[in-house]
């Protein structure tokens, strides 16, 4: 918390988490995190490989990080964001480090490869924030998302699983990036999707 300006490069992060849970859509817990960002204000994720983690990269209550030329196998990415400020806040002075809820924005996804083998049975993007935060927060958690190759060996759906508003549903499940470019137009113009890829 309360970090700026991070830089984690060329790492590799194996068998962080994976307890067995079953995913849920309405929350990112349980869950351990090969590389976690909360509550602080822009960092550099690049170059690094993570395996069989519960959550390769958890973002949560960021703003401006940049997640570029990564390799994901088994394990799922999410960038997230809910109410929590230093308001009201049992530890007041966590949220006070960040940015407020309506700047954790300018995420930016490029470059990247995912990939989930026949036994991964969930999003390999999960961009996540809570159903009743989607009227508050128009403007999308991701800057950018582009060039990235989804590859999974079963045809397991959906593939990126986003949480904002569109056209009144708070949450879209997209079962390849063409689909979720046809839908936001400005996501995913040159990503690809290889599905039950052997």
């Amino acid at each position: 918390m309360g970090n700026k300006e991070g830089i984690f490069v060329n790492n590799r992060v194996q068998n962080v988490g994976k307890q067995n849970h079953s995913f849920n859509p309405n929350s990112i817990w349980p869950g351990q995190n090969g590389f976690f960002f909360e509550i602080s204000k822009g960092a550099v994720c690049a170059g690094n490989v993570f395996v069989d983690c519960d959550h390769s990269i958890l973002i949560l209550n960021s703003s401006d990080v940049k997640i570029y030329q990564n390799t994901f196998i088994n394990s799922q990415v999410c960038i997230a964001r809910d109410q929590r400020s230093a308001e009201g806040d049992h530890f007041d002075w966590h949220p006070s480090t960040g940015h407020d809820v309506e700047e954790r924005t300018g995420h930016e996804f490029v470059n990247n490869l995912l990939y989930g083998d026949s036994d991964f049975n969930q999003p390999l993007l999960f961009v996540w924030q809570p159903g009743f935060m989607c009227e508050r927060l128009k403007e999308p958690a991701l800057h950018q998302l582009d060039n990235n190759v989804y590859v999974n060996k079963t045809v397991a759906e959906p593939v990126i699983l986003l949480s904002q508003d569109l056209g009144g549903q708070c949450q879209t499940g997209f079962n390849s990036p063409g689909e979720l470019n046809k839908t936001v137009p400005s996501y995913a113009t040159k990503s690809i999707s290889l599905k039950n890829f052997q």
